[in-house]
């Protein structure tokens, strides 16, 4: 069996009394002068059609009276869509009489709706309504309100603030369509008086104060909040603990100066004892033979002055200096001299005391050998 599919369209209405389209923005108050032309208009939401009547309050009488089109007035209705339709009433001013109040009533046979509407001379605008605040900051006001009839002509709004309600700051002129605004750079702690105007090209509306919540006509700001972080005290096991490690690395400082310090002066010592001891004669030191005596005494007078380390290697260098001078070979050569007249005695004499001559002889070398440990130690 095949299988068929159907498809088709419906539309669905769905019956309703007329009532606003406020998705439309609607001015029920317009302004005009003597033999100026103005429109009153309508919207609505409606199903079926409905039918649109215009009444105005004749000032003269006092009566509603209906209205058709002639020379004052014209009236065109407009089917926007299925279920959306406009009535345009047009006014031609040709007297005060005019300035009044106009009704439309708009009706089908599910039921009806009335709309009011106003027309005046073109004036000043009217004064703005429900002017209120956002939360106020430190440094900001931020205030909202309802515009009024704009007299006839495109407004403005002006925003003053004053801190002794005589001497006012007032802001840029702000366009009808942002009724809204917010006064900055303001002081904390400081108490406001702020009010709105409205303005067009005819005059200016009275001043209209912002009431505050308690009733007053003043607004306060708040006071500035340090947004430094709050300082936290040191702990005290943190600053014991930190006191620990400074005196550690002090004591290591210490440590290390004194190392180096003890090592300089060694290194000077040494320095000084190699400076003493290179003026010393190590071939006068093996002549003379008594070398024990002479190297106490010089290293005795260097302990004593340490400080003078000069003074004790010019004053060795000198000591052996005069140790140089007398050689040992001087004093065998004065004994060669003394054996040749010992001979020579001998020879003329030829007596038997020789023996006595050489025991003469080694008591003279004797001598000599003492005077010259004597000299050494000189």
């Amino acid at each position: 069996m095949p299988n068929f599919q159907y498809k088709q369209s419906l539309t669905l209405l769905v019956k309703c009394s007329p009532r606003q389209d406020t998705r439309v923005i609607t001015t029920s108050i317009v302004g005009g002068n003597i033999r100026d032309i103005v429109q009153l208009v309508s919207d609505v939401i409606s199903y079926p059609p409905p039918t649109f009547t215009w009444y105005y309050n004749n000032i003269t009488t006092g009566d509603v009276e209906p209205i058709y089109n002639d020379d004052v007035f014209k009236q065109i209705d407009t089917s926007i869509s299925i279920n959306t339709y406009r009535s345009t009433l047009t006014i031609n001013i040709t007297s005060n009489i005019f300035y009044t109040s106009y009704t439309v009533n708009v009706s089908n046979n599910i039921g009806y709706t009335e709309i009011e509407y106003q027309v005046t001379a073109l004036s000043k605008p009217d004064v703005p309504s429900n002017i209120n605040s956002l939360p106020p900051s430190h440094d900001s006001i931020c205030i909202i309100w309802t515009p009024g009839f704009n007299g006839g002509g495109q407004q403005e709004f002006i925003v003053q603030h004053s801190v002794d309600n005589k001497t006012w700051t007032s802001s840029t002129p702000l366009p009808e369509s942002k009724p809204d605004y917010c006064i900055k750079n303001l002081q904390a702690d400081t108490t406001y008086y702020i009010r709105v105007i409205a303005r067009n090209k005819y005059d200016d509306s009275q001043p209209v104060y912002l009431i505050s919540s308690d009733g007053s006509s003043t607004i306060q700001t708040l006071a500035r909040v340090d947004s430094s972080p709050p300082t936290v005290p040191p702990d005290s096991n943190t600053g014991l603990i930190a006191g620990l490690v400074v005196t550690v690395v002090i004591i290591i400082f210490m440590a290390v100066v004194v190392v180096i310090l003890v090592r300089k002066i060694k290194q000077r010592t040494g320095k000084d004892e190699s400076s003493t001891y290179a003026g010393l004669d190590l071939e006068t030191r093996t002549a003379t033979g008594v070398d024990d005596t002479t190297y106490q005494g010089l290293q005795h007078y260097v302990n004593l002055q340490p400080s003078s380390t000069d003074i004790v290697n010019t004053q060795n260098n000198q000591n052996y200096d005069s140790l140089q001078q007398i050689e040992p070979t001087t004093v065998y050569d004065s004994l060669n001299t003394v054996d040749s007249s010992l001979n020579t005695v001998e020879d003329r004499t030829r007596t038997d005391n020789s023996t006595t001559t050489f025991a003469n002889i080694n008591r003279d070398e004797k001598s000599a050998y003492v005077n010259l440990g004597i000299q050494s130690n000189i």
